[in-house]
């Protein structure tokens, strides 16, 4: 005979729901703003790269005789960087680093506004146990239609994001029973593992 649960018991149920997808939800929030960070930066870098190199070669040129020593050095030295650069340059447009960005930023931006959702119905539900149903299942369904588009995440950064959420709500890991207070990499399977070693 199955045993019917008690409407306290159903409202429980998606409560503790509702934080543990507030919790998914800040962790990949946190994955998507590196990874953000990460293409902002290379960006930046290689468009510092596209202006540097050759504007010191024609302040060089400028301030120094065409067949000068100190031209040609910088010549030298600028032709490896140069070409370096151009590699780079290739890497950002096969691997599209740019839309990478974008995207990051994106799902920074809306996995941190569906955590916060998550957040507030779980700590201010509706008094009615339909409504709370109803709010949840859209909130749910938000989530697994961005989890379904969003680009794949290894293993390691879902740990790592994991630990950054536990820590900034001060929520025990179901696993190891700590409360993260830093985001040094543990043995845990969890909420840690995710430091250079096991990243391959």
């Amino acid at each position: 005979m199955m045993i019917q649960e008690t409407p306290e018991q159903l409202f429980n149920k998606l409560r503790i729901e509702s934080h543990d997808l507030k919790l998914h939800s800040y962790g990949l929030a946190y994955i998507f703003n590196e990874k953000k960070n990460m293409y902002d930066s290379l960006i930046k870098f290689l468009t510092f790269l596209g202006i540097v190199i050759p504007i010191l070669i024609g302040l060089i040129a400028l301030g120094y005789e065409l067949d000068s020593f100190t031209l040609k050095l910088a010549k030298t030295i600028a032709i490896p960087i140069s070409i370096f650069q151009c590699l780079v340059s290739a890497l950002a447009l096969v691997y599209k680093w740019g839309d990478n960005l974008l995207i990051s930023s994106e799902l920074s931006h809306s996995y941190a506004i569906l955590s916060n959702d998550f957040k507030m119905l779980a700590e201010y539900p509706p008094d009615e146990y339909e409504k709370f149903k109803n709010e949840f299942l859209s909130l749910k369904k938000d989530y697994e239609q961005k989890g379904q588009h969003s680009p794949k995440i290894k293993e390691y950064e879902l740990r790592k994001g994991m630990r950054y959420a536990l820590r900034q709500f001060q929520v025990k890991c179901y696993e190891c029973g700590i409360i993260p207070i830093s985001m040094e990499s543990t043995n845990c399977g969890v909420c840690g593992k995710f430091s250079f070693r096991h990243k391959f």
